[in-house]
């Protein structure tokens, strides 16, 4: 079993455990894993507010990686209670998923043939079932009515 706080030799005092963000390194992958080994809550990348405004909701099913946590029994007869296989190497499971995808509108037509090659543009991901009340997402601003039409479009 993973703790969720961290003793302070000094004085005893709790602390939660948090993932705190870094550029272009609290990616879905990393907020998953940091969860699955007892963080408390994750942030996103500060996303700015236009950016998040001029992308379209798109909620699909994808399979997602569950990493297996260093000292969990193994069984492997049992399954780890959320449908995937309890296996060292890890597991895999359909999730829902809300993907915020850069809409296409404002694009080139050389920007949506690149698109064609590379992918849809995902500026962010978020696992309902796995993150759900435990994701802060951070919103760079300059206007705060831009902030609150940024914030409603992603709450959960």
């Amino acid at each position: 079993m993973v703790k969720n706080e961290i003793s302070c030799p000094s004085g005893g005092k709790k602390f939660k455990a948090y993932l705190a963000p870094m550029v272009r390194a609290s990616t879905t992958p990393l907020r998953i894993l940091s969860l699955r080994y007892g963080a408390d809550a994750v942030y996103t990348e500060e996303i700015i507010d236009k950016s998040i405004l001029g992308c379209d909701r798109v909620e699909r099913s994808v399979e997602v990686f569950r990493p297996s946590v260093k000292g969990e029994r193994y069984d492997k007869n049992a399954g780890d209670g959320d449908g995937g296989s309890n296996n060292p190497d890890g597991s895999r499971k359909e999730y829902r998923v809300i993907d915020y995808v850069k809409s296409t509108a404002g694009m080139s037509d050389r920007q949506r043939r690149k698109m064609k090659t590379t992918g849809e543009p995902i500026l962010l991901r978020i696992v309902p079932e796995i993150e759900g009340d435990r994701i802060v997402f951070q919103i760079g601003t300059g206007d705060s009515i831009l902030a609150s039409q940024a914030a409603e479009k992603v709450s959960l």
